[in-house]
C-alpha cells in the first residue's frame, strides 16, 4: 500500500498513480499519428524519448482524482477531441468536414471568427473547462518525472487549491484560450512565459491556454480570443526547443507539425 499524503487535499492515504497529462490525451495522440512515425516528448535533460512513457507519480488520493475527472477532464475528453471515426479519417487522409470537428473547436472557433482580440463567453460547460485548465496548472507546482516544476507564488498556488478543492472562484488568475493551427499535433507542458513571468502557458493538441497573474479578473477568469502572435511566440519556442533537444538515433524524431 502506498500510503503518503495527497498533494491537493492533503489526507494521508492510499495515493494513485496520477498523470500530470491526463491519459486520454496520450491516447488522442497516438490515435492521430501517421504511420512508420513516432510521437516522443522532451525530458528534463532535453533528451526526446518516445511519448508511450507517460508521465505519471504517486501524487494524488482516489477522492482527488475522481473529482478531477467529475469536474473538468471527463467534459475536455469528450467535447476538445474528435471522435473515433473521425481519427481514423484523419490517419486515411480523408478529407475533414466543419461536422467533424469536436464540439469544444467548433463552438470556440464560431465564437471568434474573424476577431483578433480576447473577450468572454457565456459557453456551458465553461466552468468544467476552467476547471480543467487550472487543474493541468496546478499539477505543474508538483515534482514529477521528466519535468522542472513550478515555483507560484504561494497566494496564487493556495488560490488554486481553493478553487480546485471548495470551488472558490478564482480573483488573480486569468485563463485566455486559443486555438493553434491545424496541424499542430503536440504537447507543451505548463511552465513559465519565457518573455512575461507573470505568464503561465501550455498546450494540448488544438488549444492553447495562457494564465496569466492579474490584480483581479473582474468575475470573468476565462476568456476566448485570437492572439496570433502569442501563439505564433509558442510555436517558434517549440521549434527552438525540438532543434536543442538531443535526439536517438534508434527512435524517428522528424518534425511533422512544422
Amino acid at each position: 500500500m502506498n500510503h503518503k499524503t495527497c498533494a491537493l487535499c492533503g489526507k494521508y492515504t492510499t495515493l494513485r498513480d496520477s498523470h500530470f497529462i491526463p491519459k486520454f490525451v496520450y491516447k488522442v495522440l497516438n490515435n492521430t499519428k501517421k504511420a512508420d512515425t513516432n510521437i516522443t516528448i522532451k525530458n528534463e535533460s532535453g533528451k526526446l524519448i518516445p511519448l508511450s512513457k507517460q508521465i505519471t507519480s504517486h501524487r494524488l488520493c482516489g477522492e482527488c482524482e475522481a473529482r478531477f475527472s467529475e469536474n473538468g477532464e471527463r467534459f475536455f475528453s469528450q467535447n476538445a477531441f474528435p471522435q473515433r471515426e473521425v481519427l481514423d479519417k484523419i490517419n486515411m487522409g480523408t478529407e475533414l468536414l466543419y461536422d467533424d470537428a469536436p464540439p469544444l473547436l467548433k463552438d470556440i472557433a464560431s465564437k471568434y471568427q474573424g476577431k483578433n482580440s480576447f473577450y468572454s463567453l457565456n459557453q456551458e460547460g465553461e466552468k468544467k473547462l476552467l476547471y480543467f485548465v487550472i487543474s493541468i496548472l496546478w499539477r505543474g507546482a508538483l515534482t514529477w518525472p521528466m519535468y522542472q516544476s513550478i515555483k507560484f507564488p504561494k497566494h496564487i498556488l493556495n488560490e488554486m487549491k481553493d478553487f480546485l478543492l471548495n470551488d472558490i472562484p478564482l480573483k488573480h488568475l486569468k485563463v485566455f484560450v486559443d486555438l493553434t493551427p491545424h496541424g499542430v499535433f503536440s504537447i507543451l507542458k505548463p511552465h513559465i512565459h519565457p518573455d512575461f513571468p507573470s505568464c503561465y502557458r501550455f498546450n494540448l493538441l488544438y488549444y492553447m491556454f495562457h494564465i496569466v497573474i492579474v490584480n483581479d479578473n473582474k468575475g470573468t477568469p476565462l476568456s476566448y480570443g485570437k492572439a496570433g502572435m502569442l501563439v505564433k511566440k509558442c510555436i517558434n519556442d517549440m521549434r527552438s526547443m525540438y532543434n536543442y533537444s538531443e535526439k536517438s538515433p534508434k527512435v524517428p524524431h522528424k518534425l511533422s507539425w512544422l
